[in-house]
């Protein structure tokens, strides 16, 4: 196989503006089905990119949407029950909107919507791989203050525009 026809993976940075989020939550009985009840919450993050680690190619991203999941499963029998594990899951650029999704373990989960509401988090970086031909898998999300994104790397590669 020739060099030109290997896939490059490469890694990519979005620096996110956190403007709105939403929370929701779902619990559903399944004990007559499969003996256990599940709940899910979410936090969608709605945000802008205010900047792209690489330039060329994520210019044309604008705007941002990170969906952070937490779920539960309860079983009658408390052995069955499994500790929920954190997994950073999809990324993708469509359409000018990067989306993501990530699964959280609890604790951080339910800190986070005081902590943007508060505007003890202001920002996100979210980071992402890309192969051509393959999705995208999100392989870290930072989130930071107005002040820690300041004082970051990401304050020292040029003017950031601002809304």
């Amino acid at each position: 196989m020739s060099a030109k026809a290997k896939s490059k993976i490469e890694a990519k940075e979005l620096l996110i503006e956190i403007e709105a989020f939403e929370q929701s939550y779902h619990i559903a009985d399944h004990r007559a089905e499969i003996g256990r009840v599940d709940d899910e919450a979410i936090i969608d993050i709605h945000g802008a990119i205010v900047r792209a680690g690489d330039h060329d190619q994520d210019s044309k991203v604008e705007r941002a949407e990170v969906s952070l999941v937490c779920s539960e499963q309860y079983h009658s029998d408390p052995d069955q029950s499994e500790p929920q594990q954190p997994m950073l899951m999809t990324a993708s650029v469509r359409k000018g909107v990067f989306q993501a999704l990530a699964y959280l373990p609890p604790a951080p989960f339910w800190a986070l919507p005081e902590m943007i509401a508060s505007g003890r988090v202001t920002h996100v970086v979210a980071g992402y791989r890309t192969a051509p031909r393959k999705d995208s898998m999100l392989h870290a999300l930072y989130f930071a203050s107005h002040t820690n994104i300041d004082g970051s790397a990401w304050a020292h590669q040029g003017e950031r525009s601002r809304s």
